[in-house]
Formats: C-alpha cells, structure tokens, sequence
C-alpha cells in the first residue's frame, strides 16, 4: 500500500537535484514518489546455494542458480504458484554443462545464453525446447573477450563487453565494446569513465551490475561501492544517454609497490548502491540500498531492500521500501510487477512478486 508519494514539478526536481548536489558532482537520487510495499512470496523455499539471474518469459519465472543437490543450474518455475516445474543443465566442466555460465546471462526472443567466463564458453538453448523436449538441444562455442572483460552479453551476431581498464590504457582495449563475431573485431567502443581517478574506478567497477534492454537497444549499468548510473544507446554504434552520480563511492587506495599491485579499504561513510539491475525496454529496475555502510555491515541486518525505478535518462522515478533483502530482481512491464528472489524471515531464499 502506498504510504506517501510527492510529485514533484521538472523544475522544482531540478531545483532539488541542483541543492544536493556536493562539491564532487554527487547528489542524493531524489525520487518523484516514494512507498512501502513488502514483496508477495510464491511458492516454496528456493533449493538452491546462489543465484546467478532470472528472467521472465511468458507465465514462467526462468531461475538461474545452481542447485547443489540436482547439480542443475536452469529453473523454470510457474509465476502463479512458484511451482518449480523443470530444471536442466548441470554443473561442471563437461559439454554442455557450466561451471559459472549461470551468473551471467542473456535472455533474449526466447534464447538463453550462458556465459562463461571460467571455461571462456557459451552455451545457448530454447527455453520452449526445454519445456517441451526430453532431451533438449544446447549448442556451445568458445567467447572471445578481453582479459580485462567484467560483464559480457550475447546478442547473437554480437557481444557486448564491460570491461574493467582503468589502470591498463596500454593495452589497446576501450572500457565498453561491441564485438561482431561475422567480422571478428570491435566496431564500436567508448572509453567513458564516470571516475577520473584510475586505481579508484578499477576497485569502483570491479564489482558492477549491469542489463541489457529485451529488445537489445540500450544498456545499464550501475556500481556496488557507492551509486554511479550509466545508461548507453547500443543498437548501432555505442552511444551515451545519461551518466549519473548519486551516491560518492568513498575508498582509500592503498599501494603495495613492491607486489605491483594496489589495494583498498572502505571509509567510515561508504554506502551501498546498486546490487541487481534490470533493464527493461522502458525503465530501469534495480535492487538499491543507499543506507547501509559498507564496513558496518551485520549479518543478520537486511541489505539492498528498496526497488529504486529509473528513467533510461537517469531520472530518479520511483523508490519502493520492502523490509526484504533482494539478491536478483526483474520485471514484467505488460503486468508491471516486479519478480525477485528475496529472503524470507528465515533467511531462506524465495520467489516474490510487487504490484508496481
């Protein structure tokens, strides 16, 4: 139920933005409405260790997690009632199965792709096939991405890589690329970097979230260590829409010359930002803390609770306050419901659902 909301005029917005902005082009999101709902939780306790993504696709919720008892890393559970009604690929090595293939995918005109970066391999599959087939075929090949590479999408005629080269500007690879695997090389890149510092934007971006729209046109991306907002034009040549500083990612660099190599620590104000974005065609949906500091983190303290709503221009829409940890989250925008794995009372993971 919503508790308050407060529309606020564009120039009024501007006006609020301008206020709180600090002496280092940061400032707070300042959202047009803001609620408490708490999430609808379907079906039972989800039997799994992680959970790598999920998708939806029709009347079913596509959970990409691996199961340590089954070894399956590929879920289909109905979004009615959370009953879990296939799962396939296994974990491993071996054709056709997946080492960490399931954190990192891609779901695109009912295609998934696995990427993954510890084989340097891609598996795709029909998730029709899976559900209608016994033995469903899944094709594999090798990827070809930099060593530098974060987050890596498939589109099928192309990848799109994120990659973390703040402190390598020797080694000829741009931090966004498009790669067309027809051709076998780069044909757009953009060397953008919301963080001038380099040794802080490589611990920055080492741990980032990102999507890729359903219709394959723009991307996201979004930062761990304090909020950076990046959204980009990616259906022809890559292209920034908006770049976004809300939240100061607040780290000491400390260098250890003697092992080549840098370190860091948090400061006592460093908050959390974005842990799980999803893109959709006409919004962006995120799992967003923005309280909690991250050396003052309990264990039994809920993170990451609020489903912040963005515009593709970065334009703070709506902020939704549930009282649950969300680890993955996506939405279904013909319904305008969000889906997300949550954690119960219990700690246990579980489905839920939130009427936007």
């Amino acid at each position: 139920m919503r508790t308050f909301a407060k529309p606020i005029l564009p120039i009024l917005a501007a006006a609020a933005c301008l206020s709180c902005e600090d002496g280092n082009g940061y400032r707070e999101p300042e959202f047009l409405s803001e609620r408490t709902a708490g999430f609808e939780l379907i079906g039972e306790p989800l039997p799994m260790s992680s959970i790598g993504d999920i998708h939806i696709y029709g009347d079913c919720i596509l959970v990409c997690g691996h199961d340590t008892v089954s070894g399956n890393t590929f879920h289909v559970y109905s979004k009615e009632s959370g009953e879990r009604l296939m799962s396939s690929i296994q974990f491993g090595g071996a054709p056709g199965r997946t080492y960490t293939g399931y954190e990192m995918t891609t779901f695109m005109k009912g295609t998934m792709s696995y990427m993954d970066r510890l084989d340097n391999k891609v598996l795709r599959f029909s998730v029709d096939d899976m559900l209608r087939e016994d033995v469903p075929t899944v094709s594999q090949s090798m990827i070809v991405r930099p060593w530098s590479n974060t987050l890596i999408w498939d589109f099928g005629e192309r990848y799109l890589y994120l990659n973390n080269t703040y402190t390598d500007s020797l080694s000829g690879t741009s931090r966004l690329e498009l790669y067309d695997k027809s051709l076998g090389r780069i044909v757009s890149a953009s060397d953008i970097r919301p963080i001038e510092n380099p040794y802080l934007g490589e611990c920055v971006y080492s741990t980032v979230s990102g999507d890729v729209s359903p219709d394959g046109s723009k991307a996201v991306f979004g930062t761990w260590r304090g909020a950076i907002l990046e959204t980009y034009s990616i259906r022809d040549s890559i292209r920034l829409i908006s770049l976004n500083r809300y939240i100061e990612p607040l780290v000491k660099i400390l260098l250890r010359h003697n092992h080549r190599s840098h370190h860091y620590e948090h400061m006592e104000q460093s908050r959390l930002g974005f842990r799980d974005i999803f893109a959709g065609n006409d919004r962006i949906y995120t799992a967003y803390d923005g309280i909690n500091k991250v050396k003052y983190m309990p264990e039994d303290a809920p993170m990451f609770t609020r489903v912040a709503v963005f515009g593709w221009d970065g334009q703070p829409i709506e902020l939704i306050s549930t009282g649950m940890e969300i680890g993955r989250l996506c939405c279904d925008e013909k319904e305008n419901t969000v889906y997300a794995v949550t954690k119960d009372r219990d700690g246990r993971l579980r489905l839920g659902r939130l009427q936007l």
